[in-house]
């Protein structure tokens, strides 16, 4: 098992609506004053919100942006969509939780949704690991191509009549970014508000896709 440092925590969840939501004043406003509400104690303000009314029908995006454009919410009429980046701690992660938690609370009379989740970091090795060679040892290709990455799925019984797309998954990838490391993003899909109860849960499945391709996760620090 190879015992990995995660660096760049990320989170990407598309909140998707169960039929468009059609631009009207209420809803944009009711956003703005929602936000404004969530996120009053990160210093928000106008310099914070930009929109884009499009033809107002079909094509208006309200953009939030948060800490230097790490955290962003994107209004549209089909979804919701919130991207979280570089978290370094457990003090991050709980932070991106709670910036998701106050992004869906932003958009009024939220039902009939489906949250479709993508937890990312950068797992740097060792420096006596080889990750290419590692790469080697986890695909498998014909021919003379390189494989650039992999995919393992959960066996999860309680998502054995889930669509493919729907069922939890985790994606490998060598990174771009940081030496001697690969790209990890963890796939997920709710259609329920998340708890506590549905992270803690979730955890035991993430680590089980992780060991499936002979990786260990080392904590974060606090």
């Amino acid at each position: 098992m190879h015992k990995v440092t995660p660096k760049d925590l990320g989170l990407r969840c598309v909140c998707q609506f169960p039929a468009p939501q059609l631009y009207n004043d209420g809803l944009i406003s009711g956003f703005i004053s929602a936000a404004q509400a969530e996120f009053s104690s990160y210093g928000f303000g106008p310099q914070n919100v930009s929109k884009i009314e499009g033809d107002r029908l079909f094509s208006y995006v309200v953009s939030i942006s948060l800490f230097n454009g790490n955290a962003g919410f994107i209004l549209g009429r089909d979804s919701l969509q919130i991207n979280i980046l570089n978290g370094q701690t457990l003090r991050d992660v709980a932070l991106i939780k709670e910036l998701l938690d106050k992004g869906l609370n932003c958009v009024p009379n939220l039902k009939g949704f489906t949250l479709r989740m993508a937890a990312t970091c950068h797992a740097v090795f060792p420096d006596e690991t080889d990750v290419e060679k590692y790469f080697k040892t986890i695909v498998i290709a014909d021919g003379p191509v390189r494989q650039t990455g992999a995919t393992v799925m959960s066996a999860d019984p309680g998502e054995a009549m889930l669509q493919p797309g729907d069922r939890t998954r985790l994606d490998l990838a060598i990174s771009e970014v940081h030496r001697n490391a690969v790209f990890m993003a963890y796939h997920f899909t709710t259609q329920h508000l998340p708890t506590k109860e549905f992270w803690d849960g979730l955890s035991p499945k993430l680590d089980s896709l992780a060991g499936s391709f002979g990786v260990d996760v080392v904590p974060l620090p606090p």
